[in-house]
């Protein structure tokens, strides 16, 4: 069949055997292997599972222990600029000129990125608009509250349109009003573009992720549609009412996400392939849940 109708190729993340060591006792990533095409990929894991390490990998920050990354499938260890050039990236620390206007410093950053000078001036005012920042572009960034350097950050990430974004738990210091319309603007990048979005709350990620990638001691535990891991948990997830001395049993031997108490009693949410006890009622599986399942050991494996 003649590829003639199909559409130009779209951008491409190849991860191949990917480990990162900081010295011989801790290994911050496990021989991971991944494949990213445009879409919203949420990253979850707990403090220390690897995701910024990742993250600082795929924006040439940091150099591998082994493995490639490989953009188009032409390996970028010997020219970084090949991912560079099409990337935005906010980090979890985002640094900024006080003394800069927030025009001022989109039009330093887009020197620095080499963005095409034809097309600054109009790229600056349509992202700060889309970013809810234009009347306050002329303002010094010293003035700005925590939620609106966090959009300002976002903006400098898409200057020049970069095919690749990276952004390190972004919604940090975002008010509600905030986060609804982040939202709102990934899903619209989502289409065309590779966004690695990372969170160590999973529900932060349930609602606008087209996949989620979960990462735990360095490696990876799960990288499927929510949907799908929702599907994977469906009989696994138990809700247990026990005398509270029977219930603290239960603690002890299988993977408990939620408890509540009442009087004498507790009620528990139970992970595990089969029921835990004869009273155990199947409930239906979130996010969270699943979350779990993949990260969380076994009590009596942590023993």
């Amino acid at each position: 069949m003649s590829n003639a109708s199909f559409p130009i190729k779209e951008v491409q993340l190849g991860i191949h055997k990917l480990s990162k060591s900081y010295h011989e006792n801790h290994t911050a990533l496990n021989n991971i292997s991944l494949t990213l095409t445009p879409g919203i990929i949420g990253l979850v894991g707990s403090n220390g599972a690897g995701k910024s390490t990742l993250l600082k990998l795929i924006a040439q920050l940091e150099r591998p222990s082994s493995g490639s990354i490989q953009l188009n499938g032409q390996d970028v260890a010997g020219c970084p600029q090949l991912i560079r050039q099409r990337l935005g990236l906010l980090p979890q620390h985002f640094a900024v000129y006080e003394n800069l206007t927030a025009k001022q410093f989109l039009q330093y950053l887009a020197a620095v990125k080499q963005v095409t000078r034809k097309h600054v001036a109009q790229d600056i005012s349509e992202l700060l608009h889309a970013l809810n920042l234009h009347e306050f572009e002329n303002q010094n960034i010293s003035t700005f509250s925590g939620g609106m350097r966090q959009r300002l950050g976002i903006a400098q990430a898409l200057l020049g349109a970069p095919d690749i974004l990276i952004f390190d738990e972004p919604t940090v210091g975002l008010d509600p009003h905030e986060r609804v319309a982040f939202r709102s603007l990934l899903k619209k990048l989502g289409k065309d573009k590779i966004v690695l979005l990372s969170s160590h709350i999973i529900s932060d990620l349930a609602s606008i992720s087209d996949n989620i990638l979960v990462l735990a001691r360095g490696e990876v535990c799960a990288f499927n549609t929510p949907e799908n891991l929702l599907q994977h948990m469906e009989g696994k997830v138990w809700d247990i009412m026990l005398k509270t001395t029977e219930a603290r049993q239960i603690e002890t031997q299988f993977k408990v996400c939620d408890t509540q108490y009442f009087d004498n009693k507790t009620r528990l949410r139970v992970i595990h392939e089969t029921p835990p006890t004869k009273c155990a009622s199947s409930i239906a599986p979130n996010l969270e849940d699943a979350y779990l399942f993949y990260t969380a050991p076994c009590p009596v494996e942590a023993h």
